[in-house]
């Protein structure tokens, strides 16, 4: 049988271990419900951090924005309707005395010879994107776009014309943004090796590549063709086709 005092223990014992376990769980609620709080609070802080960033992001792409629209304004004062302001073109030069080559270039027209039916590049085109183009480019005051182009318009670095890109007072002819300043390649000719030249612009070069060319010509000049016009319309027929007929 229980005892009547020790069941009377028990039950005040009892009774004093749940109300400690209450006010524990209580004071375990409140230190909840205060790191919650501060979790919250934390947390409003970083979305207002945040939001305070997003604003900065936003005001410094805004600024970037304008201060493209002031130079693109800036460099549009420079376009005259006249002659050769915003016109230009590339230029490829050969001269032949006795048995050396010369080639002159400015822009991406260019020079080829086949030497044993292979082709020796005798140009390099000159892209606004080449690092040495690029920092004439910057350094005249003008900017290389992410398509290539410079100030969002020229896709070459080098040019006669186009006087609006040649506008900055302070630097000399060959140091603007566009500059007609070439570039010379020289090359002994061996007449048992090198059977022609080509000189064209980037029509011809957009769409084969100069081995493409070489193989081109030679197997026509192979077939008898001695005519060179004849020659010349080939190719124009064969790129007409391959650009425009071809699916």
């Amino acid at each position: 049988m229980f005892n009547q005092s020790g069941i009377e223990s028990t039950k005040g014992s009892l009774e004093t271990f749940l109300g400690s376990l209450e006010e524990s769980s209580s004071e375990e609620d409140e230190i909840v419900n205060s790191t919650v709080e501060a979790e919250n609070e934390e947390d409003e802080e970083d979305a207002e951090d945040d939001d305070m960033d997003n604003d900065d992001e936003d005001d410094e792409e805004d600024f970037e924005e304008e201060e493209e629209d002031e130079e693109s304004m800036e460099f549009q004062k420079n376009m005259k309707d006249e002659p050769g302001s915003g016109s230009g073109c590339t230029a490829v030069v050969a001269l032949l005395r006795e048995n050396q080559l010369f080639v002159a270039n400015a822009g991406d027209s260019r020079c080829i010879v086949c030497r044993s039916g292979k082709a020796v590049e005798m140009s390099f085109d000159h892209k606004p994107e080449d690092q040495p183009e690029e920092e004439r480019i910057k350094k005249a005051g003008g900017k290389v776009t992410a398509d290539g182009r410079v100030n969002g318009g020229l896709n070459l670095s080098r040019a006669l014309g186009d006087h609006a890109y040649k506008q900055n007072k302070e630097l000399s002819d060959r140091e603007q943004m566009i500059t007609a300043l070439p570039d010379i390649k020289t090359l002994t000719i061996n007449p048992g090796q090198d059977e022609f030249m080509v000189l064209a612009c980037d029509g011809i070069w957009n769409s084969m590549t100069n081995q493409e060319v070489v193989d081109f010509i030679r197997s026509r000049i192979e077939k008898g063709e001695t005519r060179m016009s004849r020659i010349c319309e080939a190719v124009s027929q064969f790129l007409y086709h391959l650009n425009y007929l071809m699916p």
